[in-house]
């Protein structure tokens, strides 16, 4: 019971810093009408480095940040569990099928996670981990859902980074990400 409680304060920080590390770019990428190979890699580049500044500080701050919520303890897991965020923007893909109304293709692979996550979890908790097996299974499913999107992608995004475009896709994406940051307060 012990480690049930201690998940959720690890989520909330780490949920908390992740809403950070996006710009959202994959609304955009749904709302653009026309070509969208410069928006699909300035988006995803600017994700990359979003997100690698966002696990950069947390990765530092861990132990502070835990220790606000009274467990300082739980840094070790915080770290661990932000690294999802360098996961979340090579699944850019993903919203680049629900552009093309490919469904199918997100739709099997959170199906694979959903069924994977619960046995992976189960099983390192059948095995002793603790509270690693509820990371570290969180992480692993994440991870082999964006592996099989990238692998499925008939297209994968390029390194580039566009200002025009950049500017253009803040203007749209901040309003979302704000209203993000305050559903996950609420």
């Amino acid at each position: 019971p012990e480690v049930f409680g201690q998940f959720p304060l690890v989520l909330l920080i780490q949920g908390l810093a992740a809403s950070f590390s996006s710009i959202q770019g994959g609304e955009f990428l749904i709302s653009r009408r026309g070509d969208v190979k410069g928006v699909y890699g300035t988006v995803f580049t600017a994700d990359v480095i979003l997100s690698t500044i966002t696990v950069l500080i947390v990765l530092a701050a861990a132990r502070p940040l835990m220790g606000i919520t009274g467990q300082p303890d739980l840094a070790w897991f915080l770290r661990v569990s932000i690294l999802a965020c360098l996961v979340q923007p090579f699944g850019m893909v993903g919203a680049l099928a629900n552009r093309e109304l490919d469904f199918w293709r997100t739709g099997s692979v959170q199906i694979v996670g959903i069924l994977l996550g619960p046995v992976l979890k189960l099983a390192l908790v059948a095995a002793g981990f603790g509270l690693w097996s509820l990371i570290l299974g969180e992480l692993v499913r994440q991870c082999v859902e964006v592996g099989i999107l990238w692998y499925r992608a008939p297209d994968r995004p390029t390194w580039g980074l566009d200002r025009a475009i950049l500017v253009d896709t803040l203007r749209f994406s901040f309003p979302v990400a704000l209203t993000g940051i305050i559903t996950f307060y609420y």
